[in-house]
């Protein structure tokens, strides 16, 4: 009989299945035992944080080598804490039963556990670590309570099975990766506490259709909701003071965004590759469109940039091939390269800088063979002896095209309408029939109820269609 064998025989014969010291240090404060399956916990305080190694994921749980005969996990009143590594890779383990003196989940304490369907949480529990239960492909449900202030990044990564989740109001921040890869998830219910968003915090969620910011959100970070397919709606809060690059990089199913006034800078690839995006609203306080930040939103036909916009970066809306028209206001002075590189249909451009923004290489090449240039009356000139002649060659001319005086969108069953002088709104419906007139006061923003439907608002200098959903 050849040692491993042997080794394996005792094991399952009961010689090394407890008890065990399982307290900090090795310590006898908490005691396992495993008998028919069910590994339980008794004494007092937290267990032992077991090192796991990150390569071949092997913890040093006494229990590890026999891990797929736990099957249960019965922690008795008294324990605090569940220590790092406990049950990694426990791939039978079905049933948890935690006590109302659990404080603590720690790192990967329950990774890969793929057999584990649910868990009731206590309302004891404050803090659950990173990776906590990483891999639980099985885990559909899980009950967060209001008593948890912090839970640890990628700390519910590839937990394919869940599909909703709601956090509790004492959370302030989600951490990297929390819930990335999350495949089955449709819906997350944000608590009005939230602060912050980390990176690739929802990354790759599939199934995730819509998501509603609470009003005290500040931050969304780095790839927070890339690729994230099935996402048709966002509902940013006036709160948001940062949305960082590639943060909805490839929301393929994304239709409409209405940014924030709060936003002064649109990051880099924001919303690269989000090909169902039609409307786009850009805040009145914006000077800054980073590098591809729309590069291949082929849904778009027209942006509105606001009187604040001072750059555009490197292939801001390349390959957006919709865009047939944009207007850049007094306010530009630069366009980097390749910005509108195959536009193919942007055939009428406007430009109210008096001087001609800067232009980077290529910045309009491929747009439409017959593309046309408006400019301020006095600045043709100046406009053909740059290098916006190279695009608009014998089509450079003065018009008397006005700044839009109104921005225009809808958001929550409301039409709003932003004026920057007095005047008035005209909406009509699809039909042509006048539905409302809206007084306009500079300065100030106008919201109308309406009902759900397609409707075209007209102002000096500025018409579009707006849906009301």
């Amino acid at each position: 009989m050849s040692l491993t064998l042997a080794i394996a025989l005792v094991a399952a014969t009961g010689f090394a299945q407890g008890p065990w010291d399982c307290g900090p240090g090795g310590s006898s404060s908490v005691v396992a035992t495993l008998s028919d399956g069910t590994l339980t916990f008794s004494g007092a305080g937290a267990t032992e944080d077991w090192p796991v190694d990150p390569e071949t994921g092997e913890t040093g749980t006494p229990w590890y080598e026999i891990r797929t005969l736990v099957t249960a996990a019965v922690f008795e009143s008294g324990i605090t804490g569940i220590g790092t590594g406990t049950f990694v890779s426990c791939s039978e383990l079905t049933s948890v039963t935690l006590p109302e003196s659990l404080t603590s989940i720690g790192d990967y304490a329950f990774t890969l556990c793929a057999g584990l369907t649910s868990v009731t949480l206590p309302e004891s529990l404050t803090s659950i670590g990173a990776y906590a239960f990483g891999g639980c492909s099985g885990l559909t449900s899980i009950a967060l309570p209001e008593s948890l202030a912090s839970i640890g990044e990628f700390a519910f990564i590839e937990c394919d099975g869940l599909t909703s989740v709601t956090l509790p109001a004492s959370l302030t921040s989600i951490e990297e990766a929390t819930f990335m890869d999350c495949s089955g998830l449709t819906s997350v219910t944000f608590p009005e506490s939230l602060v912050s968003i980390g990176v690739d915090a929802f990354a790759e969620c599939a199934e995730l259709t819509s998501v509603t910011f609470p009003a005290s959100l500040l931050s969304i970070g780095e790839y927070a909701f890339y690729y994230c397919e099935g996402l048709t709606s966002v509902d940013f809060p006036e709160s948001l003071a940062s949305i960082e690059a590639n943060a909805f990089g490839y929301c393929t199913g994304l239709t409409s965004v209405r940014l924030p006034e709060s936003l002064t800078v649109i990051e880099e690839e924001l919303f690269v590759g989000c090909t169902s995006l039609t409307s786009v609203t850009l805040p009145g306080s914006l000077t800054s469109i980073g590098n591809s930040a729309f590069y291949n939103c082929n849904g778009l036909t027209s942006v509105d940039f606001p009187e604040s916009l001072a750059s555009i970066g490197t292939s801001a809306f390349g390959n957006c091939f919709g865009l047939t028209s944009i207007a850049f206001p007094e306010s530009l002075t630069s366009i980097e390269e390749q910005a509108f590189a195959e536009c193919r249909e942007l055939a009428f451009v406007t430009s109210h800088a008096v001087s001609p923004p800067s232009l980077g290489a290529d910045a309009f090449t491929g747009i439409s063979s017959g593309s046309t240039l408006t400019v301020s009356a006095g600045s043709v000139e100046a406009y053909t002896a740059s290098e916006w002649n190279s695009y608009f060659r014998d089509r450079i001319s003065a018009g008397n095209a006005v700044v839009a005086a109104a921005r225009i969108w809808a958001s929550g069953g409301q039409l709003y309408v932003a004026s920057v002088r007095n005047g008035e709104a005209q909406v009509f419906n699809l039909a042509g029939r006048l539905v409302k007139t809206l007084p306009l006061i500079a300065g100030q923003t106008v919201a109308q109820a309406l009902p759900a439907g397609v409707y075209v608002v007209a102002t000096e200098g500025s018409g579009r269609k707006v849906v009301v959903y």
